[in-house]
């Protein structure tokens, strides 16, 4: 009775071997993993399922894959900033070598200063390369640090100029081109078209109109004044009421720019869409500080010239804030140089922070007031 069990497990072992040797996992056309049986049939193997909380880790808000998005953009270009100074290198070693090759004039040839001359043109090619490739990355890389709106601003801005930049340079290699076909246009009509490239309105899209609120003599002091229109400034919603004000933000603030007598004015006009915001804001209060943060660092102070409790909204639902900000000479100057940043408000009960997002905003109203 033992032999004859030893014998049955024996054969169970051996059955078991042949069947799992009869059957080969393999990849299908479509990359899934199938097991194909001696007989030729197969059946798809079942896919190994993610555990709840490892499938939730992965998913990614659209602030998230947008911040990883401009890291890795910005790595691609400091990638090729790397390469275009390496090419910049090798064509600066090549130069240097042939410019101390033609000073032995055992070797130096005509041929040879070809060369060099060909030498510095692709030198000084590498360089701008170079230049143009780091600054890229530069601008690419500040984006990663800005906030999702902003950096989509931002970006936008960015691909625009670099399509105009490509445009330029494809204009500038067609110009023989674009010869060849006015001298025909000539022949035919016996009138040339003169291409120029300020009036290509692809390569300088039309600025935004200015909106001129008012122009002429103030009736009060007798002097000429010049107001534009408001513009949108800055809005702001804190991050915990995001979800209840989906459709308006909870802050608008609205600005606009005068000039009089020589003397620039910044306007605010600050709407706060919630009951009783005056309990939380307090006031604007004359003197108090409206601190501006530029692109390129530079910081500027403009002081409140009136105080202002606000004003309830018709319906009740909010409260409306105005102030007035003088602006001197050398203030003016540095908005010249740079877009906006953010912006720092003084209110009676404190101080808050708040992104702006019309980054042109100052470029845009000292324009329409100095035309």
């Amino acid at each position: 009775m033992a032999e004859f069990r030893k014998f049955l497990l024996l054969g169970l072992a051996v059955a078991g071997f042949q069947i799992c040797s009869a059957q080969e996992v393999k990849i299908n056309p479509l990359g899934e993993k199938i097991v194909v049986f001696n007989d030729g049939t197969w059946t798809k193997l079942p896919e190994k399922k993610e555990t709840e909380q490892g499938t939730a880790s992965k998913v990614l808000s659209i602030e998230e894959k947008s911040a990883l998005e401009a890291e890795r953009v910005a790595a691609i270009a400091k990638e090729d900033s790397r390469e275009a100074f390496v090419k910049l290198q090798d064509a600066r070693q090549k130069r240097l070598l042939l410019e101390k090759s033609l000073k032995d004039p055992t070797v130096a040839t005509k041929a040879m200063d070809a060369q060099y001359q060909i030498s510095k043109q692709k030198e000084k090619q590498a360089e701008q390369n170079w230049k143009k490739a780091n600054q890229d990355y530069k601008e690419l890389a500040k984006m990663t640090e800005m906030s999702f709106k902003k950096r989509q601003r931002a970006y936008e801005k960015w691909l625009e100029k670099k399509e105009d930049e490509r445009r330029t340079n494809s204009l500038k290699k067609d110009r023989f081109t674009q010869k060849i076909e006015k001298n025909i246009v000539k022949k035919e009509s016996g009138e040339v078209y003169r291409y120029q490239a300020e009036d290509d309105v692809y390569i300088n899209p039309p600025a935004k109109p200015c909106d001129i609120l008012f122009e002429g003599v103030d009736e009060f002091s007798g002097y000429k004044r010049k107001d534009l229109s408001p513009e949108l400034f800055f809005n702001y919603t804190p991050e915990p009421l995001r979800k209840l004000y989906q459709d308006e933000a909870f802050m608008v603030c609205e600005g606009s720019m005068s000039l009089s007598q020589g003397y620039y004015y910044l306007n605010l006009k600050i709407t706060i869409n919630a009951r009783k915001a005056d309990k939380n804001y307090g006031f604007l209060e004359k003197g108090s500080l409206l601190t501006i943060k530029l692109l390129n660092g530079e910081i500027i102070r403009l002081m409140n010239n009136h105080s202002d409790k606000g004003v309830a909204l018709k319906n009740k639902e909010g409260i409306v804030y105005k102030s007035q900000y003088g602006i001197d000479p050398l203030a003016i100057k540095e908005l010249k140089k740079s877009e906006v940043d953010k912006v720092r408000l003084f209110w009676s009960t404190g101080y808050e922070d708040y992104e702006i997002y019309e980054l042109d905003f100052f470029l845009h109203q000292l324009k329409c007031l100095e035309n």
